[in-house]
């Protein structure tokens, strides 16, 4: 198996690690992290920061790795300084083996797949993005770059959700809807009709709440 790495030591790294160790695919060699102290968290050895990253894929021979950011923008600034520090780095996906994928179905480069998913067929789901835990998407929808599925969203078929959008906890939205890029939709919400770039909204049904832009902080 290839040795792999973890960025960033979080809540959602965890996640992402039991997906990956289930997989059983890679060797898991530790943590690169700016802002923990610990040596070690949830078992694995923090070895460094982003700026060792030369070092640490030299000196493990690491393969490459999954971003374990939560945030969709932050996610993005990682992504582009560890392609200008280390331009070979492979992005990994993780896809729990629970995680129930239709035919046809396409996942991106460091994308995260959670336990529980649902994707039916001919759906498509970008680079970087996060299907969390018991999402449900429909056939033939497609999830952009850098974006957010929060645990049980449903989504109907040929949804599609743009670059750097975050839906909500428990949201539900109805078929043939288009969300556009950075938009944020609060959970529990219900969509039932198109949504512009760069709005925050929720409710039920949802409602437009106000603008808000890509480095706009959520979490």
């Amino acid at each position: 198996m290839k040795n792999i790495i973890i960025i960033g030591a979080s809540g959602h790294s965890k996640v992402i690690i039991d997906s990956l160790e289930k997989m059983n695919m890679w060797n898991i060699i530790g943590y690169i992290d700016s802002f923990k102290r610990e040596s070690h968290f949830f078992k694995y050895p923090i070895l460094g920061t982003e700026d060792d990253i030369l070092y640490i894929i030299k000196k493990y021979d690491v393969f490459g790795g999954v971003i374990s950011i939560g945030d969709n923008f932050t996610r993005f600034q990682m992504v582009k300084k560890i392609d200008r520090i280390s331009p070979n780095f492979n992005f990994i996906s993780a896809i729990h083996p629970s995680a129930i994928l239709g035919k046809n179905v396409q996942i991106g480069d460091g994308t995260v797949v959670m336990a529980g998913v649902i994707i039916n067929s001919d759906s498509t789901i970008g680079k970087h993005s996060i299907i969390n835990t018991s999402s449900t998407i429909e056939h033939d929808s497609y999830i952009g770059n850098f974006s957010t599925i929060a645990p049980n969203v449903v989504m109907g078929g040929g949804v599609q959700i743009g670059n750097f959008s975050t839906i909500s906890i428990g949201t539900t939205i109805i078929h043939q809807i288009r969300v556009g890029d950075d938009v944020v939709v609060g959970a529990n919400s219900l969509i039932l009709k198109n949504v512009d770039n760069n709005t925050l909204l929720y409710g039920t049904p949802a409602r437009i709440v106000k603008k808000r832009y890509r480095n706009d902080k959520y979490l």
